[in-house]
């Protein structure tokens, strides 16, 4: 019997599965490599929690021990703070794409 999946769609399904469980960035597209603002919002999308929850999680703990802080944030301030600029930053992208898909339609 032949195979299920030919050489080709292996490859292509490995890729894809990696790319997908992984998530990362996206170096080539079907139509060449992407433009500099995808690449800059890839990089905002991964560093971003990290730029906001590492501050925050030291303000709230600055000695780094694992005994009871006196701090004045509350123990949720960090994370609430990166979740809540992940989606300030996920409206943002979903508006300029949909300013940028309104300008590229037009006649």
């Amino acid at each position: 019997h032949p195979p299920v999946l030919g050489d080709l769609k292996v490859a292509f399904a490995r890729r894809r599965y990696a790319r997908t469980t992984v998530g990362g960035p996206v170096f080539t597209t079907a139509e060449g490599p992407p433009r500099w603002y995808v690449i800059v919002a890839q990089v905002l999308i991964w560093l971003l929690p990290l730029a906001i929850g590492v501050p925050l999680s030291l303000l709230h703990c600055p000695d780094g021990t694992a005994a009871a802080c006196t701090s004045q944030l509350p123990p949720l301030a960090a994370p609430c703070a990166a979740g809540g600029a992940m989606l300030v930053l996920y409206v943002l992208m979903q508006l300029t794409a949909h300013s940028v898909r309104r300008r590229s339609n037009r006649v």
